[in-house]
């Protein structure tokens, strides 16, 4: 094998060993199995013992057997051989499963069974240690994924763990709708078609004062739509220092290259000034992008001015902050004072403080 250990296996012919030999047997109702085949084949298989048939069907390639025919006759000799009890499914205490739970999920359980009792040095000595171990092994496979866990660890929005719950009104609502149908991508009051964003983006505009929003999974996937809404084909400044890999395994120049922005390092890893993104700038930016670390952290000659404290790329292009919160914006204005200027204003904001990000429309360059 290759992992180098050797594994137990029978080797059967099919004609003459398990079914009656018939000479180039075409035909699926005249497959009989021999006497005594069934009781081997359900010995073995207790002992954690495979059977392999290999049988030279030149039936085939003299013309007298067609594939569908051996299909056929294939079919019929598991079919016999479950009837009379030559596999685990078909044993009393196994069978008792398939009241309690689907068959195709009783079949896994077995078939992973006698894989690990073939895995291992042992395998169950009868039938009732055979049922237990399939029983357990079913109880794994029905056990949802998704579980309630305690959270010990004092972090209360917890990534790994869902975050945070939610609250009881919150619950009450999903159950209400979930429960039945919903107009998801129906506009009841034009009836007709309608978009399944209309839900959310409503309450993110009235909560951050943008003109519209796009909820998506995850910060990588606002990124990605930022980027490629405002910087496609073009250059997408961004500090070394800010070059980070996240959780999930997202690397940021990995994400930016999805997008189709073109990455235009700034800086240095430990020290980035606002002089190096005025530099930078030229006729190709499309955007100035900053990256929240995360739980990297450089120490030491540490220094990362801020790209929003001089006014020289104001007018140049946008700027997009990456992380929580993270705020697409065109002012150097803290993202709290920017909300509240764009309700005056109407300035541009896609927020993903909530993981949403919105297509831009058209400006001038």
């Amino acid at each position: 094998m290759a992992d180098g250990r050797r594994r137990r296996a029978a080797l059967l012919d099919r004609d003459g060993t398990i079914v009656v030999d018939e000479h180039y047997l075409a035909d699926p109702d005249r497959v009989a199995l021999l006497p005594g085949a069934a009781d081997a084949i359900r010995l073995l298989a207790r002992a954690g013992v495979p059977s392999v048939v290999c049988s030279n069907q030149s039936g085939i390639a003299r013309g007298l057997v067609t594939l569908e025919q051996y299909r056929a006759v294939r079919l019929r000799v598991l079919a016999l051989l479950e009837a009379a009890g030559a596999t685990l499914l078909d044993s009393s205490p196994v069978r008792a499963l398939l009241d309690t739970a689907p068959r195709a999920l009783v079949v896994d359980a077995v078939r992973a069974t006698v894989a690990q009792a073939r895995e291992s040095a042992t395998a169950p000595a009868d039938d009732e240690a055979w049922a237990a171990a399939i029983v357990q092994r079913l109880a794994e496979l029905s056990r949802p994924s998704l579980r309630r866990v305690i959270n010990a660890t004092g972090i209360v929005l917890h990534t790994n763990l869902g975050r945070a719950p939610l609250a009881d009104a919150a619950i009450d609502a999903i159950a209400a709708i979930a429960a039945g149908y919903s107009n998801l991508e129906l506009d009841l009051a034009q009836g007709a078609r309608g978009s399944r964003y209309v839900h959310c983006a409503s309450l993110l505009r009235e909560l951050t004062g943008a003109e519209d929003a796009l909820v998506v999974n995850n910060c990588a996937a606002a990124l990605v739509l930022a980027l490629n809404t405002v910087a496609d084909g073009r250059d997408a400044l961004l500090s070394r220092g800010e070059l980070v890999e996240i959780g999930g395994s997202f690397r940021v120049h990995e994400i930016m290259a999805k997008s189709g922005a073109r990455l235009r390092e700034v800086g240095a890893t430990n020290r980035t000034h606002l002089a190096d993104y005025e530099r930078a700038i030229g006729p190709d930016t499309g955007v100035l992008l900053k990256v929240h670390r995360s739980n990297f952290a450089v120490h030491g000659l540490d220094l990362s001015e801020s790209m929003f404290a001089g006014d020289k790329h104001r007018d140049v292009a946008p700027a997009v902050r990456y992380g929580a919160p993270a705020y697409l914006v065109r002012s150097p204005d803290t993202p709290e004072e920017h909300v509240a200027r764009a309700r005056a204003q109407s300035a541009e904001v896609v927020d993903s403080l909530l993981d949403a990000a919105r297509h831009f429309l058209a400006r001038p360059r």
